[in-house]
């Protein structure tokens, strides 16, 4: 609007702040509404405050008009593990930052932004034209999710996507704490557990050095992998010979499992790889 009146944004920001109330600190112009918080939070209360059947007309309204129009549209989508972390949000945010969940997603959240890759964070209950706006999507933290949420990824690897699980990706269902069939785009199941640092060995000459950190969700360095068809490929192995990340082709798309715990540096190499 301040453009379009040939008025300077700056002096209105300043006017804005003279009100106590409101300050000065966060009024400067820029890219908007964004970054690593507002986008995440704001669906999360929205879908709080739905299931606990409270509607909130004004933050529904903006999260419809801004989230679905981005200035820059990212080529990754960041799986949101909202299903992993929705226990804690009514109770204790302190639970939240605790959690060795959202830690895990912080390092690869730092990962891609690291990279230099745009990167948009999706909720895994997106609409399939949503996914599909994404050559990439990365779900490493995504643990629990609804029983929706792997046949619309199943549907998107089908057509061309591709998709980046851990070995601990949507194992849960959200709904019922039951465990979630393997989908049929996995190509590899979990296995063995490493609870001491191995090196990683590369079948893929290509692949930059895979390092595996100490997991704040599960204490371990990872878990091997198991192929579970024939045509899954093995791009490295643990020391002990076992599959440490696997490629698997399916339809037009493809899934890459990643067996170790990774840090911010390890996700940025890989993804960058990717």
């Amino acid at each position: 609007l301040c453009e379009k009146l040939g008025a300077d944004v700056q002096d209105v920001a300043r006017g804005i702040g003279l009100d106590g109330r409101i300050g000065k600190k966060f009024l400067h112009a820029g890219p908007g509404y964004g970054g690593s918080c507002f986008p995440k939070d704001t669906l999360a209360l929205v879908r709080t405050a739905q299931e606990a059947q409270v509607p909130l007309r004004i933050i529904e309204t903006v999260a419809d008009i801004v989230l679905p129009r981005p200035r820059i549209k990212g080529r990754i989508a960041l799986l949101y593990p909202y299903e992993s972390l929705r226990s804690f949000l009514p109770e204790d945010w302190d639970a939240v930052k605790r959690n060795p969940i959202a830690a895990d997603f912080r390092e690869c959240y730092a990962g891609l932004l690291l990279s230099g890759i745009p990167v948009d964070l999706i909720r895994g209950d997106e609409s399939p034209e949503e996914y599909a706006n994404y050559p990439v999507i990365v779900a490493v933290a995504a643990a629990r999710a609804a029983p929706i949420v792997p046949k619309m990824l199943a549907e998107y690897v089908q057509a061309g996507g591709v998709l980046v699980l851990s070995a601990e990706s949507l194992r849960t269902n959200a709904d019922t704490d039951e465990s979630l069939p393997p989908s049929a785009f996995w190509g590899a199941a979990p296995g063995n557990t490493i609870n001491a640092p191995e090196p990683v060995v590369c079948a893929e000459a290509t692949l930059p050095p895979i390092r595996a950190v100490k997991g704040s969700s599960t204490g371990t360095f990872g878990r091997g992998l198991s192929p579970q068809e024939a045509k899954t490929e093995v791009l490295a192995r643990w020391a002990a010979s076992t599959p440490a990340l696997t490629l698997y082709r399916q339809g037009k798309g493809k899934t890459y499992c990643v067996g170790p715990v990774l840090d911010s540096s390890g996700y940025r190499s890989l993804l960058t790889w990717i």
